[in-house]
């Protein structure tokens, strides 16, 4: 009986127990289930916000690639006026009928689609080929003799015979030019292009047209916005006006988009319609007025397979959130003990980990790519500058055409050059299958290295940072390799060092060669900086792709992180090393070490800056050369700058002309050494024994490809002054003849 009682009372706090747990157990699960809403409601909004700063990013790299193409087709309209200008005054116009038949020449002569010119006198009308004289009825621009130097506007012309848009690039001329015959001053002329060449700008590139961009002024006026407009902003003058009432998301607002706008700056934002449209718009300035490029895309468009990977996400965490509803109403429902519940809910936790884990580093990886892509251009400006280089040349002798010929074949070269680059840089892939196929050509290592270095030192021209060179151990050093791979390796490793040293920091650049028997050599390269430094993490994991250091600015050091990668790859495949030692706060150095086979080669001349050419003006030169094209060159390098030459294709010639003329005639003489009839160093020899005042102590520099130590003696003990190899280099010459015509004596310098 008592044992009953015992029982019944042990049942009955039981039945208290289960009683007192059940809601407890309810209202535990209840608050866990409410958990995971918030939770997945907030990652949902964090993962939101990073798509959306990712996108951002992104869209304002587009807009300023668009900028930066905007910004060269003007660029190279100003070229054309300035061209254009100088032909003008080497024209002598005497009166309109003049003017007009020259105008009409000039647009005959350049013969480009939409392509014209104009030119305005003091009074603000200008004159086309036509003959007609027009009042200028711009808004901007203003026609005076002490107007800006260049002006810009988006008009439509009445004397066009298409009501076009057209774009009109106003440069003031240095002279203005008279019309004796009339008395009109031309003050101004200006190149005309129709703004179709900017059409396909508008329509933003990768979005299949969807988008479209505007040129705005600095109040959000509207200067241009193609042939259409986009069903968002509409067809009105205010570009802005119709984003004033639109919902601006993540801290954007159409108050901070005017404020950008106006001071010049870039920016990108997302907004809503009425109808719950989303877009991107995005403001990048131009180097044109005070004009802005405005990006308006569907963010449907921008961001399409993101948004399906945050609505993936979503999905799964909502079914995350529905399993644990579910285990837990089974846990209530069946009244399962309590650690079975338990063992539940910690293997859901597992799996919870488990998938926030993935999502990180699936975000992760795209965010590294997006941003390679993204700042692609900063490694493949190099070629692009030899193009736009080259580019220039030809525009400034568009009358030469053997001369453009000439350019156009080294611009394919660079081309081809920043294709092969490109390809390498994107292709991965191929260089980790080992499908890369390295090409064995010789190459003259000093020549490299100058290149290479000249590269970066450009980079440092307005900071306070000093680059040293020592190659003194590979002046006569040629190796057989890939020479194009190794440019890369270096300009990498060396665009580092710049990149990572801080002002009035020191970036050294050292290099040696050993023979090491069997034709072969060591070529050891030390790239050495005081920078930033590297953490011994970092240090480990350097040379995998797309690796950057987590603590730094990345803001201010912005890359692939690709580069160092390439390095190590290209290395490998050359059978070559790298060594890194470096220290956080006190810099890094790289040692490189390639054995390749040598080739016995003239000595190159080491590359000497350029000097103030100014001083060259009106030097009287005497150029002794029998070949034609290095006679060519060496003629339009000293041409440009104002000198007085005389050519002579042997070494009698020379001395011929140089006893017939008067003394003092020349004050320097270029001289070949292998020449027929007469070689340089006798021509040098008769002229010193000559019996003219100046025949001893003017300056005579040899110009061969004669470049080893033993000829540089031959030619100083004939009586030349100095000695240049060939191929010469623009710098070196123009700074032996400045530094020739500055010194107050003859002395030999080596």
């Amino acid at each position: 009986m008592k044992n009953k009682e015992n029982s019944m009372n042990s049942g009955q706090e039981h039945n208290v127990r289960r009683a007192v747990r059940f809601p407890m157990l309810l209202m535990g699960c209840i608050a866990v289930f409410a958990v995971v809403i918030l939770l997945t409601f907030l990652f949902y909004r964090s993962l939101e916000r990073e798509i959306y700063k990712e996108r951002a990013a992104y869209m304002t790299e587009i807009s300023a690639q668009v900028v930066s193409t905007t910004d060269t087709v003007a660029n190279a309209q100003w070229n054309l006026a300035a061209f254009l200008s100088n032909r003008m005054r080497a024209s002598r116009i005497s009166d309109t009928a003049e003017l007009t038949e020259w105008i009409a020449s000039e647009n005959e002569i350049h013969n480009q689609d939409k392509l014209y010119f104009l030119v305005f006198d003091n009074e603000g009308n200008y004159y086309d080929a036509a003959g007609i004289r027009v009042r200028w009825q711009g808004s901007l621009m203003s026609i005076q003799v002490d107007s800006p130097k260049r002006q810009v506007e988006v008009i439509t012309l009445s004397t066009t015979p298409k009501n076009n848009d057209e774009m009109v690039f106003l440069l003031r001329m240095e002279t203005p030019v008279v019309l004796k015959a009339e008395g009109v001053t031309l003050t101004h002329v200006a190149v005309v292009r129709d703004m179709d060449i900017f059409y396909e700008q508008f329509q933003v590139p990768s979005f299949e047209g969807f988008g479209e961009n505007f040129f705005v002024s600095s109040v959000g006026t509207r200067v241009y916005r193609g042939k259409s407009y986009s069903e968002v902003i509409g067809d009105v003058y205010n570009v802005l006006k119709p984003l004033e009432g639109m919902s601006f998301r993540f801290g954007g607002s159409y108050e901070k988009l005017k404020e950008t706008i106006a001071s010049k700056e870039k920016c990108c934002m997302e907004f809503s319609d009425a109808e719950n449209t989303h877009y991107y718009v995005t403001s990048v300035p131009m180097g044109i007025n005070d004009w802005s490029i405005l990006s308006v895309v569907p963010s449907s468009v921008v961001s399409a397979q993101m948004q399906h990977f945050l609505n993936m996400t979503l999905f799964g965490m909502g079914a995350i959130a529905l399993l644990v509803l579910a285990a837990i109403s089974t846990a209530i429902l069946l009244i399962v003990r309590y650690r079975t519940s338990q063992q539940l809910l910690h293997r859901q936790a597992e799996m919870n980990a488990a998938l926030q884990e993935a999502v990180q580093t699936a975000e992760e990886a795209s965010r590294a790519k997006t941003v390679f892509l993204s700042h692609m251009s900063h490694d493949i400006r190099t070629p692009i500058n030899g193009i736009m280089g080259m580019t220039d040349i030809a525009v400034r002798n568009l009358g030469d055409t053997g001369r453009v010929a000439d350019c156009l074949k080294k611009i394919t070269v660079s081309s081809k050059h920043l294709l092969s680059l490109v390809n390498d840089v994107l292709d991965m892939s191929r260089i980790e299958s080992g499908k890369v196929r390295l090409e064995q050509k010789p190459f003259y290592v000093e020549a490299l290295l100058d290149a290479c270095y000249s590269l970066a030192a450009g980079q440092v021209q307005e900071r306070s940072l000093t680059m040293k060179k020592e190659f003194s151990g590979v002046e006569q050093l040629v190796l057989t390799g890939d020479e194009l791979h190794l440019r890369q390796i270096i300009i990498n490793i060396l665009g580092n060092a710049v990149k990572f040293t801080p002002d009035d920091g020191e970036v050294v650049f050292t290099a040696c060669g050993k023979d090491v028997g069997g034709e072969m050599s060591e070529l050891t390269l030390i790239i050495q900086d005081n920078g930033i430094g590297m953490s011994e993490d970092f240090q480990q994991k350097i040379f995998e792709p797309f690796a950057q250091a987590e603590d730094s600015p990345k803001s201010r050091y912005k890359g692939t992180g690709l580069g160092m990668s390439i390095v190590k790859q290209f290395l490998d495949l050359m059978g070559g090393s790298i060594e890194l030692q470096s220290v956080p706060g006190q810099g890094s150095k790289f040692t490189v070490r390639l054995c390749l086979p040598n080739v016995t080669a003239p000595l190159r001349q080491e590359h000497v800056p350029d000097d103030d050419v100014s001083l060259l003006k009106g030097l009287r030169v005497l150029l002794v050369e029998d070949n034609e094209l290095n006679m060519e060159i060496a003629r339009y390098i000293l041409d440009e700058c104002g000198m007085e030459v005389t050519g002579a294709e042997n070494g009698l010639k020379a001395v011929e002309i140089f006893k017939d003329r008067p003394e003092g005639s020349f004050d320097v003489i270029l001289m070949d050494v292998m020449m027929p009839v007469m070689d340089g160093l006798e021509a040098t020899r008769t002229i010193r024994a000559g019996s003219q005042s100046d025949a001893k102590t003017i300056p005579v520099i040899a110009m061969t490809a004669n470049a080893y130590a033993e000829d540089r003696r031959a030619v100083l003990e004939a009586g030349m002054n100095r000695h240049l190899a060939k191929p010469i280099e623009r710098e070196e010459l123009l700074h032996a003849l400045v530094e020739l015509r500055t010194r107050t004596n003859d002395s030999c310098i080596e």
